[in-house]
């Protein structure tokens, strides 16, 4: 199986999506998104206050704080005038992992939310990404 052609040069060819060569040539595996999409039923905005102080100074520097975590950012869901459609949640959190199952082994044995904010969430949902494709490895960095 496979191409026994002599000629063949497999360094060249393209690598899978998930791996790339790096800077010294060795082969890197692409990171992992997991994204985390979330409505909240607040009754108060003192109450989403608080949430966001909990999420930023307590729950990400938590989560982010072991090996194999790269980096995070947190989204929220600005208003437009446009008509495209449904908006999804109101918030969104993106962790850039080494492996899928990252988020779920620093958090396995936690409470979820660490039992504060559970009676609030509506409409929410984790997914795993990987990168596919990135404008900015093809071209270059663009300053």
């Amino acid at each position: 199986m496979g191409n026994k052609d002599p000629g063949l040069a497999t360094d060249v060819l393209p690598q899978p999506s998930h791996v790339r060569r790096g800077p010294t040539g060795a082969r890197e595996q692409r990171p992992i998104w997991t994204i985390v999409r979330v409505d909240f039923d607040w009754l108060e905005e003192k109450e989403e206050q608080a949430f966001n102080a909990w999420y930023d100074n307590r729950h990400v520097p938590e989560v982010c704080g072991f090996a194999g975590s790269r980096r995070a950012w947190r989204l929220k869901l600005e208003p437009d005038d446009g008509d495209l459609g449904p908006r999804g949640q109101k918030y969104m959190a993106v962790y850039e992992t080494d492996y899928p199952d990252y988020l779920p082994k620093v958090r396995r044995g936690t409470v979820p939310w660490d039992g504060i904010w559970g009676d609030h969430i509506r409409n929410w949902e984790m997914g795993f990404y990987r990168k596919l494709y990135d404008h900015e490895e093809q071209e270059g960095t663009h300053a």
